[in-house]
């Protein structure tokens, strides 16, 4: 775009309409950001989040869309946010700010406060508008950090507790006839090694001699013979698949999902049971029973999650 023969005036006036239909366009990608989660259509496309469609789908940061999909979730719950945003009263910033804080008793009145403020005078107007205890004096250190020092090789840091560090010198010294430097890495490796050992052992029935079942297992329940096949076929990776053939790929929070639901007759074997990421088996269980059946089994495990939560594996 070649704006150099433009008088100051016209620079301005085009400035302003860009402006306002900036402003505009961020409405309009509020409310329909906020019908995708409403509908559950990035679940629908194999996106775990609006977040994630967010980044992958339309390049934005990860900064970017957590304020633009906390933004689209508020807008629901108090449409003037809209209005105000479409005004220039208030910032995406400012409403991200106030997401703690907005009631339906007091979300007028707080944005009207709020209106035309900068970031930090409204960080400074909910200081005192909803004062917090004084942070403990403290020098700390990041807790965790993980970043790449050449193409193959990381850097990972950690805090530790004393009793942690005990046991780490503990393990090296009993390493030393396979490992004599002591060199972390080493130790670190193998007792990871050992560690994914056991929890596949135990969450996905993993098993060096394997048992062929001789019986059907409980019902409700997947037995780790089926937990194998399910797991040998559809490996550690959620096997929804949108329309368009993409994948989920959430490779955490996998359950073992009824293809047909368990609770309308779906059976316990193989052919009826898949790995889906916590977002895509809540998904599968709202279009099974409906969401607010789903959602109203969810308070009740919370309230009694040792007695409403079988495990996975049986």
């Amino acid at each position: 775009m070649q704006i150099a023969h433009l008088s100051d005036d016209a620079v301005l006036s085009q400035l302003d309409g860009f402006a306002s239909n900036s402003r505009a366009a961020l409405v309009g990608l509020l409310v329909h950001l906020g019908e995708v989660q409403e509908r559950r259509i990035h679940l629908q496309l194999a996106y775990r989040s609006p977040n994630e469609l967010c980044m992958e789908r339309f390049g934005m940061s990860e900064g970017e869309a957590f304020r633009r999909v906390a933004a689209a979730r508020l807008a629901r719950r108090y449409p003037t946010i809209l209005d105000r945003l479409q005004r220039g009263e208030v910032s995406l910033s400012t409403v991200v700010l106030l997401r703690h804080y907005l009631t339906p008793e007091n979300h007028r009145e707080l944005l009207d406060d709020v209106a035309r403020k900068s970031t930090k005078a409204v960080e400074k107007y909910l200081a005192a508008r909803f004062p917090r205890p004084d942070a403990p004096t403290a020098i700390q250190e990041k807790l965790a950090v993980i970043e790449p020092t050449s193409a193959a090789r990381f850097r990972v840091q950690f805090s530790a507790s004393g009793e942690l560090v005990e046991k780490i010198q503990h393990a090296v010294d009993l390493m030393r006839h396979r490992n004599p430097s002591g060199d972390l890495e080493v130790m670190f490796e193998r007792a990871v090694d050992l560690l994914i050992a056991t929890l596949e052992r135990e969450r996905l029935g993993k098993t060096a001699r394997p048992r062929k079942a001789t019986e059907p297992g409980k019902p409700g329940y997947v037995t780790k013979a089926t937990a194998r096949k399910v797991v040998a076929r559809d490996g550690h990776q959620c096997a929804y698949v949108a329309p368009d053939g993409r994948r989920c790929t959430a490779t955490g929070f996998l359950e073992f999902d009824h293809v047909d639901a368990r609770g309308k007759g779906g059976g316990d074997e193989a052919e009826n049971i898949r790995m889906f990421c916590f977002a895509h088996n809540k998904h599968a269980a709202e279009q099974a029973y409906g969401r607010e059946h789903v959602e109203m089994k969810i308070q009740l495990r919370r309230r009694k999650p040792e007695a409403d939560a079988p495990a996975a594996i049986a």
